[in-house]
């Protein structure tokens, strides 16, 4: 789901002039409506959400042509998107113990669920500190086409490109975690390094029991696609 004000498209390879227009023509910041999400219902049929069509009403080649000739054209999309990502941390009485009978295990690699989208936790590793003390290595990697912007941007900032704002959530509340950029905690933005970054969190145990913690991570970002095509000027007789 993508909301409509945070939308902007552009497009280039046409001069204005050629068309009569100022260069604002080309750009749209926001579109008439909402990108519905794509997604699957109880039965697991997939639901497709309906295509959004933006046009350029109106344009009309001005200047003079000699014969046919064919322009490049290309469309940039900016939009802002989330991804949710979702794992389990394993907390335990003493992080160090290996018994094979317990509900969970500290020392090992876990299975993370993603939402559909370009930028996504590709590992989650848990380990135990010491006695008292769990930690997670974290690898967000960026998997798409496009080019990842910090969120509310529109894209225009090439000094934030590669920038994610991270927020993780748990349960146990003295989770912390650093290599964000400003301070540790629970939320900060991270800069992505040939297409990846991993940061570090702990967590001071700080339960009697052994039982499972749900880890939600939320990764928010602009993100800018392009398609090109050719478009044919014909002459008129």
């Amino acid at each position: 789901y993508i909301k409509k004000e945070d939308v902007k498209i552009s497009i280039t390879g046409l001069n204005p002039k050629d068309y009569g227009n100022e260069e604002s023509f080309f750009i749209k910041d926001g579109i008439q409506e909402d990108i519905l999400a794509t997604y699957k219902d109880y039965e697991g049929n997939v639901i497709k959400a309906t295509d959004i069509i933006v046009s350029f009403p109106g344009l009309s080649f001005k200047s003079k042509l000699s014969g046919n000739q064919p322009f490049p054209v290309q469309a940039d999309v900016c939009y802002k998107y989330k991804t949710e990502a979702v794992s389990t941390g394993c907390i335990r009485k003493d992080p160090q113990l290996t018994n094979t009978k317990a509900v969970c295990v500290v020392n090992e690699e876990k299975k993370v669920f993603n939402s559909g989208a370009p930028v996504q936790v590709t590992s989650f590793l848990e380990q135990p500190s010491g006695t008292d003390k769990i930690r997670y290595l974290i690898t967000i990697k960026h998997v798409g086409s496009g080019d990842v912007y910090s969120p509310a941007t529109k894209c225009a900032d090439k000094t934030v490109k590669n920038r994610v704002h991270v927020k993780i959530e748990s349960s146990v509340t003295d989770l912390e975690c650093v290599g964000f950029i400003g301070a540790a905690g629970k939320e900060g933005d991270v800069i992505l390094r040939d297409g990846e970054y991993t940061f570090r969190c702990s967590q001071q145990k700080s339960s009697e029991l052994d039982f499972e913690d749900r880890i939600v991570m939320t990764m928010t970002y602009d993100y800018l696609e392009s398609v090109s095509t050719s478009v044919l000027v014909k002459k008129s007789s």
